[in-house]
């Protein structure tokens, strides 16, 4: 994508458990779709989360060194959707903190797998909240983002 004239490339993966799937995957069939699949305390999710974004982190690197895609674009961006299910965006804040390498990126994006909110485009589905867990673009830190807001209107 180009922003500002400079071309940036995105990759996105999923973060999530085999636990987590699974749990997903019975939940759907059951005919749920939102809320809670389980309960995990806080600092379990966040020990959960950290080597998962990392490993997200490290192959992802590696895909795009071994492309060659650094020496074509001004940076990267990493999209992780939080496929996990059991954490918040605050548990993924604090997860990155003992994460290595993320640096290399020029931003990290985290995409909630649902959220209370509303989602306009779709009001079926649950809605999904967005924040960047890392940036180097000042004017995007902080900035929590919602589904909607990221889509132009028409």
């Amino acid at each position: 994508m180009t922003i500002a004239g400079n071309t940036i490339a995105v990759e996105e993966t999923s973060i999530a458990d085999e636990a987590s799937v699974r749990a997903i995957d019975i939940a759907r069939k059951s005919g749920i779709t939102s809320g809670s699949l389980g309960s995990r305390w806080e600092g379990e999710v966040q020990t959960q989360l950290a080597p998962l974004i990392g490993e997200a982190v490290r192959i992802k690197r590696l895909k795009l060194e071994r492309k060659g895609v650094p020496q074509r674009c001004q940076g990267c961006i990493l999209l992780l959707y939080d496929a996990y299910a059991h954490g918040e965006t605050e548990d993924a804040t604090v997860a990155m903190q003992s994460v290595s390498g993320y640096g290399w990126f020029h931003s990290i994006f985290w995409v909630a797998s649902f959220s209370d909110g509303p989602n306009e485009l779709y009001p079926e589905e649950p809605g999904r909240t967005g924040s960047f867990l890392h940036t180097k673009e000042d004017r995007w830190k902080g900035t929590p983002l919602m589904e909607r807001d990221e889509i132009p209107p028409r």
